[in-house]
Parts: C-alpha cells; sequence; structure tokens
C-alpha cells in the first residue's frame, strides 16, 4: 500500500529535513545539510534544462571528478592524534596537487573508478572482531555439519559457511557470533521491537525486515558457542554498480535511492544511527535485484535516547566520512547528520561512478572534505534537480 509522508511544506519537515526535493524547495534548504533523513523522499528527474545549472557553484559544472583508490578502506581512529589517520587537519592538507593527481586533472579518464577501491572490513574491529570458529575451519571442503535444524557445507570465507535450512531448504550464511556481538543484536532487536510507536507510516514492518530480517536466527553449539543464520543475499549495491558497462541512469538511481533513504529514515526515527553508511552496506534481498536491504546490524548505533544522536567516536571509511567527524576540536557530532553526509557521498557515487573527493594520500583527501571541495562533471547526465540535491546534503557544516 503507497505510504503517505510529509508534505513538502510541512512546517515540522523543515528546516531538520528536506522532505521533498523539487526546485524551490532545494534552493530555499539548500544552505543547511538536513540534521536527520526522517522526512527525506526523492524527487529528481532528467527533464531539467541545462541552463538550470549556472545557479549552483560554478566548480560544480566545470571540474574534473577525482577518486583515490583507497578511500573505501574502513579506518578507525586511535589514542594518538599523531597515529591515526583520520585526524586530518587543515594544517595537513597542501594546495598543490602531486603529479598523479595533476595528470588526473589533466585527463580525467585517468582518475581511478569503484574498480580500483578494495574491499575489506567492517567500520571498526569491535564490529567485526577476529573469532576463531574450530568446526568451520577445521572441516573438510565439502563437508557437511549439523547444528540445529541447519546443514553447514562448504565455506564463504574466513568465519561464514553456507547453512541450508532443512525445515524449508533456504540458504543462509552462518558466522560466529561472540557475547558483544550477540548483546549488541539483542539491543538492535529490542528497538525494532519499538518500531510500531515511534515509526508513524504503515511500512514499519517492511522497513524492519530491511534492517533486521525474521529469518535472522541463533544456534548454540554443545560447547555453548553461538551463531548467527542470515538470509543468503544476491549481491551488494556495489558490485551492482561496478558491474555495469554503462552509469546508472537517473530513473535507475531514483528507484534504489528512495529506498536507501526511506530505510534510514526509519532508523533514525528509532535513533539508530547507521555510521557505516556506503554501497556496501546495502545488498539484494531478491534475485532480481530490486529490493535493498542492510548488510548487518554490528555497526549500528542504537542511541540510549531516541532524540539524542550526540556521537564522540571518529570511526568511518575515508570516502563517506563527513568533515564534522574529522574535527577533533568538537567534543561530539551528530550521528545522524554524519549520515546525510554519507547519502550525498551515495548519491554521487550512484549518479557519477565515482566518488566525489580525492587526493593521492589520506592527509589530503581529508582536507578536502574538510573544506567540502568536489565537483560534478560538466558533462554528467544529472539534472538540477540532482545536482541541487547533492550540493544540499554534502554541506560542508551541518549547521552552515
Amino acid at each position: 500500500m503507497p505510504q503517505t509522508y510529509p508534505s513538502a511544506t510541512s512546517s515540522s519537515a523543515l528546516p531538520s529535513a528536506r522532505s521533498n526535493f523539487p526546485r524551490p524547495l532545494v534552493m530555499r534548504l539548500g544552505r543547511k545539510r538536513p540534521a536527520a533523513a526522517a522526512s527525506l523522499r526523492i524527487d529528481f528527474d532528467d527533464r531539467s534544462s541545462a541552463a538550470d545549472a549556472d545557479s549552483l557553484p560554478q566548480e560544480s559544472v566545470a571540474s574534473p571528478l577525482h577518486l583515490h583508490p583507497n578511500i573505501d578502506v574502513p579506518y578507525s581512529s586511535s589514542s594518538s592524534a599523531e597515529s591515526s589517520p583520520l585526524v586530518a587537519t587543515a594544517a595537513a592538507f597542501s594546495n598543490e596537487d602531486t603529479p598523479d593527481v595533476k595528470r588526473a586533472r589533466e585527463d580525467p579518464s585517468l582518475a581511478p573508478t569503484l574498480n580500483d577501491v578494495p574491499s575489506r572490513g567492517f567500520l571498526t574491529p569491535i564490529a567485526s572482531p577476529k573469532v576463531e570458529t574450530p568446526f568451520l575451519s577445521q572441516s573438510a571442503p565439502g563437508a557437511v555439519r549439523r547444528l540445529g535444524p541447519y546443514e553447514l557445507v562448504g565455506a564463504v570465507g574466513g568465519t561464514l559457511c553456507h547453512a541450508v535450512d532443512v525445515r524449508n531448504k533456504s540458504i543462509k550464511v552462518c558466522q560466529a557470533l561472540p557475547q558483544a556481538q550477540f548483546d549488541h543484536l539483542l539491543r538492535v532487536t529490542a528497538r525494532l521491537n519499538a518500531a510500531e510507536s515511534l515509526w508513524k507510516y504503515g511500512d514499519a514492518q517492511e522497513l524492519r525486515e530491511a534492517v533486521l530480517p525474521r529469518a535472522v536466527d541463533v544456534a548454540t553449539d554443545k560447547e555453548g558457542r553461538r551463531y548467527l543464520f542470515t538470509p543468503a543475499t544476491y549481491g551488494s549495491l556495489h558490485g551492482f554498480v561496478q558491474g555495469r558497462k554503462q552509469r546508472l541512469t537517473e530513473n535507475d538511481t531514483r528507484d534504489l535511492y528512495r529506498q536507501i533513504v526511506r530505510l534510514i529514515a526509519f532508523c533514525h526515527r528509532l535513533g539508530i544511527v547507521v555510521r557505516d553508511l556506503k554501497l556496501r552496506k546495502f545488498v539484494f534481498a531478491d534475485r532480481a535485484q530490486t529490493k535493498l536491504r542492510l548488510n548487518g546490524v554490528f555497526d549500528l548505533v542504537v542511541c540510549p535516547d531516541v532524540h539524542d544522536d550526540r556521537m564522540k567516536d571518529r570511526h568511518g571509511c575515508p570516502a563517506y566520512v563527513s568533515p564534522e567527524i574529522l574535527d577533533m576540536a568538537g567534543p561530539s557530532y551528530s550521528g545522524k547528520a554524519a549520515d546525510i553526509w554519507s547519502l550525498g557521498v551515495l548519491l554521487f557515487v550512484l549518479l557519477i561512478g565515482r566518488y566525489p573527493f580525492y587526493d593521492s594520500t589520506p592527509q589530503g583527501l581529508f582536507g578536502r572534505i574538510r573544506a567540502g571541495h568536489f565537483a560534478i562533471p560538466a558533462d554528467a547526465a544529472v539534472s538540477y534537480p540532482a545536482r541541487a540535491l547533492i550540493h544540499g546534503l554534502l554541506r560542508r557544516d551541518p549547521l552552515e
């Protein structure tokens, strides 16, 4: 059943969140990044005139786009400011481009693409601890073991393996579940159980399923070790974008991005900060690759108070990290506003096929992020409303 969301002119939706993105609203709220995704809707199309781009920042329609090949690798801050790659101060950023960046500026085709970005790890060591699972690691290839109603077959990689639910023959992925992750799973589940009272629309159960499917199961072996069984998926959004020969059209992007925004809005309303928000965070739940869900919940932050999203940790993926996370002078930052920034990066990647910020070193990359320096290629097939939306989401200061 179609859901009815707040209108674009609803006073409750402004200015804390942009509820619609037709041109007048985008330009009226364009100077402030939304504080949360609770009322976001997507309304851009391919029909806008190229002349509309004149009202956007000129660098957005003139400069080539670049990407650092390692900016999708998660970083975690340490206690030492000098040793942490996330601590990028203005002094660490040089306005002089390195030779490889200069070459990329002269020839945009030299700028790295998604194919150059490695895939490894979750957001923080806490979110993905190294856990030994003897019965998985010691099983011979093709060996089958039984755990409750599941038959464990082969291996997916590391501490993961395939599992077949003998009750309905469904395929799941099995992974070790240490106590810390089990406790976090209980916290996420408890907050999702309150969805009906916190989310006022009729699709709460559908969105809950996209966060933590009800088919997720936990089983315990004879030694008392817990294992998590999650429904198999059909590829990540990153792989979907990376594997295409052509860029996504705005029509293709709109359908996917609406799902993402609605899911993030749901999490924010429940007091959940997604934090590790990137293409790989979303996977397809169906074989046709039309329905998205979150890829795991262990890096979600469940705020004790649903109305207080202040965070102090400095974790993040360089490609998606927001400027306020890099600002070590601030005692805290808004987790929801940081998610909004990541939504802007994600939309940029979907439409352009590259990341908005680039430098040959992490320090230079973070300097560009802190300065908010990015560019949408002038010849990109991106409509005016979509360009305005990207610029609104990637406002350097959430309160600017």
